[in-house]
């Protein structure tokens, strides 16, 4: 079944569907993503022109600050072709009566309904600028709020949701996933508008162009730290290069020490042959002195520096204000305006500042190529991201925002004024992790932090 036809029966194609049609015929998959986004959105303003209101579909209730897609009604044609084809006869063969054609009229029709190069470059200029706002949004939405779940689980999860039912009502993945959407509207409030355009292919043809984004500013991120950190501090031996990764990582004393799990001592020598030789496997749970301020863990006050490390603040820097924000340490220095200021971003976000660790944390290990860790030899970093936002959700609504106001006064303050290694994934160190017992204390903390004291009760 055509797919003009399937989802936009009506209105008469024009020349530059036309042309874009013909060239969804010979792309690849990615390159039909962009194309199919033009097209919906032009057949769309063509079904309006047609019909008016009879060509829009019908949308169930829409939350007045989340916009969700509509269901996806088929609308009645006017047209009597009950397949609902466009009436355009084919070029060069017959008009809409069926008498043939002359050879003069044959090739008057044929330099009538043939798109020109000029809607062909067009079309495909459009098609580009469209694809690159969706890899943008992508971009910056895995740098700020999800690093890593599927975009059709979280598009298709926003669009079901039952606005009615409560969040207790759902598993706390499904709110997670849920409240990203959100997020992902925040910051891209046209996406309903154009799923609901492309139809029940939407979640997918978006996801791939959204992800295409997400994939593509993970890499330039982590280069651009690797080529970046020995700027931030110095290393002695030298930060190895890619081609010399094998050096990296434990095999490195600046660079294990930042790396090493806070339950170990990286003076211990056996701890670092450990370490180095793999008979020591440290786990996503096991943090790394990397987190924390000046490397120092206290074990009396896991949260105490908890994630005011200033290396991670300068790769914050580098990757939401720019290069020259990390030298100066401060946001009014860069430039240009930077990934946060593209997008109207002013303050620092929890899956920002893991975001920005896990980057971080990659760059400094000895590891290939840097995934999610689902591959063989692979450290399972999806698994470092979430753990890091797991302990954040923990801390009680106090922590949680002294924290994030630590973090925005040292990348937005002049702003605000002015206005692995390569090892099987193992199961952790032995007992019970740092991880662990942080995530069992913020909850004790908050506990205690959410209880209103006698005091306030009496008020």
């Amino acid at each position: 079944m055509d797919m003009n036809s399937d989802l936009f029966p009506s209105p008469p194609m024009s020349p530059i569907l036309l042309a874009i049609g013909s060239q969804m015929c010979h792309s690849n998959d990615k390159n039909q993503d962009r194309i199919t986004i033009t097209m919906a959105r032009s057949s769309k303003a063509g079904h309006k022109d047609h019909h008016g209101d009879r060509g829009r579909s019908r949308s169930p209730r829409r939350h007045s600050s989340h916009p969700r897609r509509g269901q996806h009604g088929r609308p009645t044609s006017r047209d009597s072709n009950s397949s609902g084809r466009s009436q355009v006869p084919p070029p060069g063969s017959s008009d809409a009566s069926g008498k043939r054609r002359s050879p003069e009229e044959n090739s008057e029709a044929k330099d009538d309904d043939r798109p020109t190069s000029k809607f062909k470059k067009a079309t495909t200029a459009e098609a580009e600028d469209d694809a690159s706002v969706f890899r943008s949004k992508g971009a910056i939405f895995g740098r700020y709020v999800d690093m890593w779940t599927s975009f059709p689980k979280i598009l298709d999860t926003g669009i079901t949701r039952d606005l009615d039912e409560s969040d207790e009502q759902y598993t706390h993945d499904e709110n997670t996933t849920y409240y990203s959407y959100v997020e992902l509207v925040r910051l891209f409030p046209q996406l309903p508008i154009e799923m609901d355009n492309i139809g029940l292919k939407g979640s997918a043809v978006c996801g791939r162009l959204l992800n295409d984004g997400r994939k593509t500013a993970r890499s330039r991120d982590v280069y651009g730290v690797k080529d970046n950190i020995s700027k931030w501090r110095k290393f002695d031996p030298p930060f190895p290069g890619d081609k010399e990764r094998h050096r990296s990582g434990f095999h490195h004393d600046l660079c294990g020490m930042l790396l090493c799990p806070t339950a170990l001592d990286w003076n211990d020598p056996k701890v670092r042959e450990g370490l180095r030789q793999h008979t020591i496997i440290a786990g996503p749970e096991d943090l790394p002195l990397l987190l924390y301020a000046n490397e120092q863990f206290i074990a009396t006050d896991m949260f105490a520096g908890f994630l005011k490390n200033m290396l991670l603040v300068q790769a914050y820097f580098h990757i939401f204000i720019g290069p020259k924000a990390a030298l100066s340490g401060d946001s009014e220095s860069s430039a240009r305006a930077g990934n946060a200021a593209l997008h109207g971003i002013s303050s620092v976000s929890m899956a920002s500042i893991a975001y920005v660790a896990t980057i971080v944390r990659f760059v400094l290990s000895s590891q290939a190529s840097f995934g999610a860790g689902d591959r063989a030899g692979q450290w399972p970093y999806r698994m470092f991201f979430r753990q890091i936002m797991s302990i954040t959700e923990q801390m009680g609504k106090r922590s949680r925002k002294a924290l994030l106001q630590w973090w925005d006064e040292k990348i937005y303050a002049s702003t605000k004024n002015g206005l692995d290694e390569n090892s099987s994934r193992g199961t952790g160190l032995p007992g019970t992790s740092v991880a662990a017992q942080m995530m069992a204390a913020a909850a004790a903390a908050a506990a205690r932090e959410d209880t209103p004291s006698s005091d306030e009760g009496d008020q």
